[in-house]
């Protein structure tokens, strides 16, 4: 919960987010380990995914409305049909692409036949950029590319709603790691700095 206290995030779920890179994240939480933020794609690329199949459908009523669909019904079908099966591949490849961000690591799952993960340690993360486009800007989404130690640049899936609030979950989720893990290396230098004292103190008498 501290994570999502210091960057202003609030912890729900949300409507729609059942999808195979969350299910799959639950499942693999380790002990202590909690999901921060799960990615969402933007509403314009489901509006990019159903716009043929719109545009197809009111060729198809304008030629009705004509009376004309009779002779050209065949043509007009299919351009739909294919419209129909972008739409379709369009929304399979949303349903099963998701970044998840946990308080250990970030997890990238895709694949729709056969599943293909990518965890990775979150000190594995070594920076970000995040590309937007005049549309990107004005509407809230763009592309998001991580620096991972040992693989280079990764681009994450397109079309990303928020980048700047995946981005803050990012950061915050590592700093909450550092700062964990520097505890104890801290009580650790400590311990080792009281001992060495003790020792001179001994010495002395």
């Amino acid at each position: 919960m501290a994570i999502f206290q210091r960057n202003g995030l609030k912890k729900k779920k949300e409507k729609g987010e059942k999808n195979l890179g969350a299910i799959y994240a639950k499942k693999t939480l380790q002990p202590g380990e909690e999901v921060i933020y799960i990615s969402k794609f933007h509403w314009i690329y489901t509006l990019r995914a159903i716009g043929p199949l719109l545009a197809s459908i009111a060729v198809v009523i304008i030629a009705w409305l004509l009376g004309v669909i009779g002779p050209f019904l065949l043509v007009l079908a299919l351009p739909v049909l294919f419209a129909l099966a972008h739409a379709m591949n369009k929304f399979a490849y949303k349903w099963v692409n998701r970044v998840v961000i946990t308080s250990k690591r970030l997890i990238v799952q895709k694949g729709w036949t056969s599943r293909n993960t990518m965890d990775v340690g979150l000190d594995r993360i070594l920076g970000h950029k995040i590309e937007e486009d005049a549309w990107g800007r004005a509407l809230g989404y763009g592309k998001f590319v991580l620096v991972i130690g040992g693989l280079g640049e990764v681009q994450l899936p397109p079309y990303m709603a928020n980048t700047t609030r995946f981005r803050t979950a990012l950061t915050g989720a590592k700093d909450e790691q550092t700062d964990k893990d520097a505890k104890p290396k801290d009580r650790s230098i400590r311990s080792l700095a009281s001992l060495l004292t003790r020792r001179r103190q001994r010495i002395v008498q």
